[in-house]
């Protein structure tokens, strides 16, 4: 899920037991990718639709955790998705397991950007919002991106500031450092000739999901080409 926990969750499978409930989402024809976690695949029913699969899927989804709480020494519950959050932080707290809630997201919007109805959109951000809420009441600790999102979450779900922690995402010194423009384009190789000072070069930092909308931008960029901008 969300990315930077894929990266944060290798370090910590160096040392510690990691599992991960994973779900095969259609819409995203999503594989498992390797990794040093151990990877709790939900045999879910298939569906297209995000809201539906978790709604249609939440007894297994219970079931799963269920079974890895009874099966496992577990230290720590982390969540960064509504509806299995929602079954985590519950199962954690009967437990008396600490909880902690990467809002990296801010979900309610996130869930309702995928409908385009303006009605729909607004149940999926209000049922979306009713499930983060009890969640983040239990949580020991949320974590949030920037200081922007620590006061949102705080305004938007009358959280006390200090429950709620700033950890900036990281970089990956190994595969990201100062270096001149000679070295980069000599690490990029064949894919050095896109990259030249006659073009506009264009970076996007980000994932890639259907919400995140590129081809808007690329279809936008196309038509000012051929209407004679360059």
């Amino acid at each position: 899920h969300y990315s930077r926990l894929h990266h944060i969750f290798e370090r910590v499978a160096r040392k510690h037991t990691v599992h991960v409930l994973w779900f095969r989402l259609n819409q995203w024809r999503t594989t498992p990718r390797k990794t040093s976690a151990v990877l709790h695949e939900v045999p879910a029913l298939s569906t297209r639709d995000f809201s539906t699969y978790y709604l249609i899927n939440a007894p297994a989804i219970a079931e799963q955790l269920r079974q890895l709480f009874s099966r496992h020494e577990i230290d720590l519950v982390i969540s960064a998705n509504p509806l299995p959050g929602l079954i985590a932080a519950h199962l954690a707290k009967a437990a008396r397991i600490p909880f902690i809630v990467d809002y990296s997201d801010h979900f309610p919007e996130s869930a309702a950007v995928y409908y385009k109805n303006t009605m729909l959109r607004e149940v999926v951000r209000n049922s979306v919002k009713s499930m983060m809420r009890p969640s983040l009441q239990i949580a020991t600790k949320i974590v949030v991106v920037s200081n922007s999102a620590r006061k949102l979450v705080a305004e938007e779900y009358g959280l006390e500031a200090t429950k709620i922690v700033h950890i900036p995402n990281g970089v990956d010194l190994t595969r990201f450092r100062p270096r001149t423009r000679e070295q980069a384009l000599a690490e990029l190789g064949e894919l050095a000739s896109a990259f030249n000072r006659s073009s506009f070069n264009l970076l996007y930092s980000g994932t890639l999901l259907p919400r995140i909308d590129l081809e808007t931008p690329f279809k936008a960029v196309q038509r000012l080409r051929e209407e004679g901008f360059d």
